[in-house]
């Protein structure tokens, strides 16, 4: 009987792959404010020299800028920290374009 238990092997492959290769949600926020809330009052080169900092440094710098008048909820904030201090390679990729 190995066809049995070759086709739920497969399905489990499969959606791995699909799920691996889905952008994440913090990822698409992250690119979203790079581009549009980041890059209103700051540079890219600016805000990407931050990139990799630690996490407390990024929820300071981000609800500094909230304060300021950026429009992040506070959702925004935790996933643009989550996604500037461990960086993604779509978010290295953003910066570094």
């Amino acid at each position: 009987m190995p066809t049995s238990s070759f086709l739920p092997h497969t399905a489990i492959l499969v959606v791995a792959v699909l799920l691996a290769a889905a952008p994440s949600k913090a990822t698409d926020t992250c690119d979203k404010h790079l581009k549009m809330t980041c890059n209103n009052c700051h540079s890219l080169k600016v805000v990407c020299e931050q990139i990799g900092n630690p996490p407390n440094g990024w929820k300071e710098i981000l609800s500094r800028m909230r304060l300021n008048g950026a429009e992040l909820s506070r959702a925004d904030i935790e996933a643009m920290v989550s996604c500037m201090s461990q960086p993604s390679e779509a978010a290295k990729a953003a910066c570094w374009k």
